[in-house]
Order: C-alpha cells, then sequence, then structure tokens
C-alpha cells in the first residue's frame, strides 16, 4: 500500500523513441483505469475496462484509435508519476502491417482501330480484383487513405521502362461509413464479390498505342508514406495482332515494348 499512497494513480500512455535517441516523438495518453482506492480501484471507461484477476493482480483491456503510421508501433508504458521519480513498466508493441493487396486485371477491349502499323485508339475496359482480406485487413483501412487507382504510361527505351504519365483513373471507394465500395458514373465501378475482395470496372479512353500499355497502381496514401500494390496491362497491340493472324498461325508475335 505505501507505492499506492506515495504515488498518483497509474496511467497507460502510448510512446515512440526516435531511433535510438531518448525523445519522445509520441507520448500519449490511451487509458487510465486506475483511481483512489476509496473509489474502487479498478474503473471501466469507454475504452478502458479493468478487473482484478487476483489480489493485486489487475486485468486492463484498452482500445484507442491509431492515427498514423507512427502510432503503430513503438511502446505501451504504464506510468506512476511521483514528484520525485516515476515507475515505469514498459510493453512493447507489436508492429502492425497493413496487406499489400493482390490485384488481377481481365481486359476486354470493347472498340479499337488497329492499323498495320498498330496504332490503336478507343474506350479500355478493364476488370480487376482486389483482395484485402488478411491479419489486420480492418486496421490497415483506417491508416491509410482511401485507395485511389493510377495508370501508369510507361516509355520503353532501349529495353529500360520510364514513366511517361501517371494520373488517376479510378477512385472506387469511400469512407467505410459511406459505403466502402461505391458506384459512379465515370467509368468506375465497384462492388463486394466476397468479403474484404472487391471487383473494380474502368473504362477510359486510350489515345495512342503508348496509353495501351503500362501498368494499373492501387495506391494507399499515409501521412507518412505509401503503399503501392501494381499489375501490369496488357499491351493492346497484342489484341490487335491477334485479332488479325488466322486460327492456328505460327506468326510470330512482335515484341509489345515501344
Amino acid at each position: 500500500m505505501f507505492s499506492y499512497e506515495q504515488f498518483h494513480w497509474p496511467e497507460f500512455r502510448l510512446r515512440k523513441w526516435t531511433k535510438g535517441k531518448a525523445k519522445l516523438a509520441i507520448d500519449k495518453l490511451v487509458c487510465s483505469p486506475f483511481t483512489r482506492p476509496e473509489n474502487g480501484f479498478c474503473v471501466k471507461s469507454d475504452v478502458c475496462s479493468c478487473e482484478e484477476v487476483s489480489p493485486q493482480v489487475y486485468r486492463v483491456k484498452t482500445v484507442y484509435t491509431i492515427e498514423n503510421v507512427d502510432e503503430s508501433r513503438g511502446k505501451l508504458s504504464l506510468i506512476w508519476p511521483s514528484r520525485i521519480s516515476n515507475i515505469t513498466k514498459h510493453f512493447h508493441l507489436p508492429k502492425v502491417k497493413a496487406p499489400k493487396p493482390n490485384l488481377e486485371i481481365v481486359r476486354n477491349v470493347s472498340s479499337f482501330n488497329c492499323s498495320d502499323e498498330y496504332l490503336v485508339v478507343g474506350k479500355d475496359f478493364i476488370t480487376f480484383e482486389v483482395d484485402v482480406s488478411g491479419n489486420n485487413s480492418d486496421y490497415s483501412l483506417k491508416k491509410y487513405s482511401w485507395p485511389v487507382f493510377y495508370r501508369e504510361i510507361v516509355n520503353w527505351k532501349n529495353e529500360i521502362a520510364t514513366i511517361k504519365d501517371f494520373k488517376p483513373i479510378c477512385a472506387p471507394f469511400t469512407t467505410p461509413g459511406n459505403g466502402f465500395c461505391v458506384k459512379r458514373d465515370d467509368g468506375c465501378s465497384c462492388e463486394e464479390i466476397r468479403p474484404q475482395v472487391y471487383r473494380v470496372s474502368v473504362t477510359y479512353t486510350v489515345e495512342s498505342i503508348v496509353e495501351s500499355q503500362g501498368r494499373l497502381s492501387l495506391i494507399w496514401l499515409s501521412k507518412n508514406h505509401y503503399m503501392e500494390a501494381y499489375a501490369n496491362i496488357p499491351a493492346i497491340k497484342d489484341f490487335c495482332i491477334e485479332s488479325s493472324l488466322p486460327k492456328n498461325s505460327s506468326h510470330r508475335k512482335r515484341s509489345n515494348r515501344v
């Protein structure tokens, strides 16, 4: 009982140290389950619960909001402050990593003009599935901003791929409170086909052969970095070649690099 009387009542704080230096980047109260014994030593709140499982042994559960990637790691500290010094017990938090989505692309070419030079223009309709299932996937949706799809147009030169263009073509996701998958009238639709598996359909204009290849990227932004999953877009040039060849032809395809 000496420790109870000498010290203030304990509280849990989320802390993170910067690169081994004793400098706090985060020091945030996440749970204060204890009060003076005359008021009941263990208390419950909206985010914190406490029970005495055996004499002077307490089980505390806390739920708190993680607002950015820095707060997903570090340590949870039980601090007993006093006027002279503090008693602190640290619990290292396991790092929480969001699952990397899997992208599968199916190309459906609707209306294209193929010339002898394999120049293509028209509307490209692409369907792809996004799988975000896995451990801590619910957390990943909260940690990052809502995903946006970008189309990267790749310019091949001397066998080296350089990005020529990088622009959003589809933003089918919103905050879960508004429905995570939304349908829109701008060429983008989204549906949940299985729990945490989404099918997204996009129609966009292809103005040149360069725009008929590249890759589709799903980017999840956060305050500190972003997570990206991408899938290569099959070249429409291959579609034009295949459509012009007779069946059972042994003619070899040309390279799809420009």
